[in-house]
């Protein structure tokens, strides 16, 4: 399997070792101009075990640069990035593979109308990772395991099912799924809320778990989201505001690891939690019902 991993941020270089192991997949990195010279050298950090794992002279690629053929990409990017780095794909055989890997609710479904009949799988990471100095510091929480799935489409099955084997043996845990639907759509529309209220208490837990006006921002937020997809048929929207209200007075409780993840992490993907919350504030709004979301989004402005 030759794969072009579109982005070599901290998921991208997750990815990349574990799939790296397995000697008949070749992985090459392709990164916006200029980025290329500081990927000489990439070090991870399992922050479980404290091994810290050197790639030395990475196959890299630069925006622009005559790409050859490939059978697979993975676009390590994030959700409001998905469509401009889409774009490497055109140039790329028809027969060239799909996944996506950003946090995007509808990644596949875009993918899907922009490329018909190519397979598209969406590669959803549950594993932790970011930026700590010059290394790429992760781990995997208990029981997680990173889930590939073909959202139903039944030819993009045996891309999930080949996809998740290099991934397992390189050491991640992982499974294929049909789909996550639903399930995955309320999740989104549950945590956004949160991850709103986060920013806006400068990620800081402490300052998130004692105020309870975030809190009620985020719980009515959640309520909404819920709502708009559905989420009244969900058991998690049975009492999404009271489930909301106590995950985030325990918020103090998270580990310093976590923490400290998300104040790096964190501030670079606020373009997509705004425009994320933008799609739920847009869905919401025609039957009135988005108060709290349209608060959240005009405070984080």
């Amino acid at each position: 399997m030759r794969i072009l991993m579109v982005g070599a941020g901290a998921v991208g270089q997750v990815l990349t070792h574990h799939l790296e192991k397995t000697k008949s997949i070749e992985v090459t990195y392709l990164v916006r101009p200029g980025r290329k010279a500081q990927l000489t050298q990439l070090k991870l950090l399992n922050a479980r075990t404290d091994e810290l794992h050197v790639r030395e002279r990475p196959a890299v690629l630069e925006t622009g640069a005559r790409l050859p053929p490939f059978d697979t990409v993975i676009l390590a990017v994030r959700a409001d990035q998905v469509d401009e780095a889409a774009q490497v794909i055109e140039s790329l055989p028809s027969v060239t593979r799909i996944a996506s890997a950003s946090a995007g609710s509808d990644d596949v479904a875009r993918l899907r109308a922009r490329f018909p009949g190519r397979q598209v799988v969406q590669i959803v990471p549950l594993f932790l990772a970011f930026p700590d100095g010059d290394a790429i510091r992760w781990w995997t929480p208990p029981l997680a395991r990173t889930l590939v799935t073909w959202e139903g489409d039944e030819a993009a099955r045996p891309f999930a099912e080949e996809l998740v084997k290099p991934i397992v043996a390189g050491g991640l845990p992982a499974m294929s799924v049909r789909a996550l639907g639903t399930a995955r759509e309320c999740l989104y529309a549950a945590g956004l809320p949160v991850l709103a209220c986060f920013e806006l208490a400068g990620w800081d837990t402490g300052r998130l778990g004692r105020d309870r006006e975030l809190r009620a921002l985020a719980a009515q937020g959640a309520k909404e989201a819920l709502r708009t997809v559905g989420g009244g048929r969900w058991m998690f929207a049975v009492a999404p505001g009271t489930l909301v209200r106590l995950v985030l007075r325990a918020a103090p409780l998270l580990s310093q690891r976590t923490q400290a993840m998300w104040r790096v992490h964190g501030p670079k993907i606020g373009a997509q939690t705004r425009a994320q919350l933008d799609g739920f504030i847009a869905r919401g709004a025609s039957d009135g019902h988005a108060e709290a979301l349209t608060e959240l989004r005009r405070r984080l402005a």
